[in-house]
């Protein structure tokens, strides 16, 4: 029988990984009939946005199934745009609040991983807040299921600067 399939989405530029394919003695083509098999799946190229269509059948050393296609979409990564109110300066007692934005919107992400200099602080929401004590360098990696991992641009949170100079001139 004709093989089972999964088809694929991923992010240009991102690693494919391997195929989704139930069946035995897979053959793989590149077109729906002719060619020469290959018992070696192809190498998805992720260079370009795109679909790309594969074909499998199975055999049973006593006959080949028909072909199942098999689609691979390679789209452009979405990107995540940070924005901070009320500001990115603080002052004590004050918080911001940053929020990841995903663009285009028509990405539906799992997971925000959020990171304070590096170090991961949350999980959770597409916003953190972030109180005086905690200042610091943020971003957050965005989980986006069937295509990639998306990383932020940083955004520092800082002292205002009325309180570095108010510091300063108290010394």
């Amino acid at each position: 029988s004709a093989p089972v399939v999964t088809n694929k989405t991923v992010c240009k530029g991102a690693s494919a990984g391997t195929f989704s394919v139930i069946g035995t003695n897979l053959l793989w083509y590149t077109s729906a009939t002719g060619g020469a098999a290959s018992p070696i799946p192809p190498t998805i190229n992720t260079t370009i946005a795109g679909q790309q269509v594969y074909f499998v059948s199975s055999n049973n050393n006593y006959c080949e199934s028909t072909r199942t296609p098999l689609f691979v979409n390679v789209i452009d990564s979405p990107r995540v745009v940070l924005t901070v109110t009320p500001s990115t300066s603080l002052l004590p007692g004050q918080t911001a609040r940053i929020t990841a934005t995903i663009n285009p919107s028509s990405f539906v992400p799992t997971n925000y991983f959020w990171t304070k200099n590096g170090i991961n602080v949350a999980l959770g929401t597409n916003f953190i807040d972030v109180p005086f004590e905690q200042i610091g360098t943020y971003r957050v990696n965005v989980n986006i299921p069937n295509a990639c991992n998306v990383v932020s641009d940083s955004v520092v949170i800082r002292p205002s600067t009325a309180l570095v100079q108010q510091t300063a001139q108290q010394k």
